[in-house]
């Protein structure tokens, strides 16, 4: 009846989701950017990320490790940029389908500044 046997690992699965609007997603996610940089070498950092997603992006402002406001900021300057995602990369980076170096790899246009901001 089943082609295999209980227990079998999971074939991954890729979801398709559109997101309307990404900096309300990622405010509404804030407590697991918070609790993933305090886990991390970057524990208490306090700056601005500017993510561009090349038509478009957003700016993450940080304070002592707490995500304090994040706003779509439309396109930004290729020089200005903290992280580069093309087209809906960061969603697939933002819901677990791909890690950073995955799509680094494939896309040869996703790219961060430098490594702080890698782990950042």
């Amino acid at each position: 009846m089943y082609e295999d046997p209980l227990g079998a690992p999971k074939r991954n699965y890729g979801w398709y989701v559109r997101v309307p609007d990404v900096a309300r997603l990622i405010s509404h996610l804030s407590p697991l950017f918070e609790k993933r940089l305090a886990g991390s070498e970057m524990s208490g950092w306090s700056g601005d990320v500017k993510i561009s997603f090349y038509g478009d992006g957003v700016r993450m402002s940080f304070d002592s490790g707490k995500l304090e406001s994040v706003n779509s900021i439309g396109f930004v300057e290729r020089h200005e940029a903290t992280a580069h995602y093309p087209d809906l990369t960061f969603l697939r980076a933002l819901f677990g389908q791909q890690s950073f170096t995955q799509l680094r790899d494939s896309y040869h246009d996703c790219y961060v500044n430098d490594f702080a901001m890698g782990t950042l």
